[in-house]
């Protein structure tokens, strides 16, 4: 086994698809190329292997769970194979343990296991704002579980880092200083060799004429899909066309309120992802919050230039206005505006798109950002 050994917390790993997933995935990785041991722990709700090894020194565990509200928010099932899968994690040599997000019942266990092995875990906050159903009276609730969940974390020791800077301030709403940040990261050139062949511009019969917007992600309240569907629908005859990638509760709504430039996809594979994002002239995400969109920095990685709120992270990405569109708010009008000045700027998008893939290839890659994650570590401990 090699010296040393990380063991990573996320409720949620792949298939899922969500920034959490793919930042445990991505710092994995990195860590292994190291040389260093990686183990996710994170819950079985696809009903996936109890464990796997994606590499020599990357493992997965996978918790019984309930798989509640779609598996967005599982439950631990506490039974005689999650006990035999606690006890099968090995914390030998054990360097550092991240638990990803605070409100999970899965992010007490990764507390508790760093407390038994004397361990000080890194606490990594993801979000800028409280969970959202779309239901206001449910979110009523979430948001006393979000404060319940946090107080019984504060039992734990544990150093706080934030995904971003706007991050760290949220954190104040739990009266939790964050220790510092660990930004999001992409292996920008890793990710467009990725890429598949598929032309969604001859898929979806968009005339050569017309700009490509995507969205990729959860098709989920809080992430504005709402209002970039009613937004576009005021830009039918403009020369812009919209495609739209990923699965969630509001897809049939999505579907249903699309209008003839507008192109639902569905989910897609990673590969086919990173082709969308190198056919594409902006990325659209009118998010109502963000830790650090991982698929921010796909976008850009690809050259497709942002239009999006100004939640975590786009402050410390898009410096300027000459990498993307900030919105005011996701309002439809706000969207409205950014996308008459798009088709406006179509002459300097291409300009501005190598300016995003430089910034992130620059300065959010895997290698500064596990850096800093070892560093937390060894300062925590």
């Amino acid at each position: 086994m090699p010296e040393n050994h990380y063991i990573i917390f996320s409720a949620n790993y792949l298939p899922s698809i969500g920034g959490v997933e793919r930042f445990t995935n991505g710092l994995a990785l990195e860590l292994a190329r190291r040389g260093k041991q990686a183990t996710i722990v994170t819950n079985n709700v696809y009903g996936l292997s109890d464990t796997e090894d994606i590499s020599d020194n990357v493992s997965i565990v996978r918790l019984p769970c309930y798989p509640l509200i779609g598996g967005r928010m599982p439950i631990p099932r506490i039974n005689k194979r999650f006990i035999e899968l606690w006890h099968s994690i090995n914390p030998n040599n054990c360097s550092g343990i991240l638990v990803n997000t605070r409100f999970y019942a899965h992010s007490i266990l990764g507390l508790q296991l760093a407390k038994q092995l004397n361990i000080t875990p890194i606490l990594l906050e993801h979000g800028s704002a409280y969970l959202t159903f779309g239901n206001q009276i449910l979110d009523i609730f979430v948001r006393a579980y979000e404060h319940i969940i946090t107080s019984i974390d504060k039992h734990y020791p544990f150093a706080c880092y934030a995904i971003s800077n706007r991050s760290a301030e949220w954190l104040n709403t739990f009266h939790i200083q964050a220790s510092g940040v660990i930004n999001n990261a992409i292996d920008a050139s890793e990710y467009r060799s990725l890429a598949s062949k598929r032309d969604f511009r001859k898929e979806c019969n968009i005339p050569t004429s017309h700009l490509i917007a995507s969205f990729t992600g959860r098709l989920i309240p809080e992430k504005g899909i709402v209002s970039l569907v009613d937004a576009f629908s005021k830009f039918e005859d403009q020369p812009i066309h919209l495609l739209i990638a990923g699965d969630g509760p509001l897809l049939s709504y999505v579907k249903q309120h699309s209008t003839k430039n507008v192109s639902v996809l569905g989910p897609l594979q990673r590969e086919d992802v990173a082709a969308l994002m190198s056919q594409s002239d902006v990325f659209c995400l009118p998010t109502r919050s963000e830790g650090f969109s991982t698929s921010l920095l796909e976008a850009c990685a690809c050259g497709a230039v942002p239009i999006i709120t100004n939640v975590g992270g786009v402050d410390e990405l898009l410096v300027d206005e000459g990498l993307g569109y900030i919105l005011e708010d996701n309002s439809p009008r706000s969207i409205s505006s950014a996308l008459k000045k798009v088709i406006e700027d179509r002459e300097q998008l291409s300009a501005k798109g190598k300016l995003c893939m430089k910034r992130v290839e620059e300065t959010f890659s895997w290698s500064t950002v596990t850096d800093s994650f070892i560093e937390a570590c060894a300062w925590a401990n």
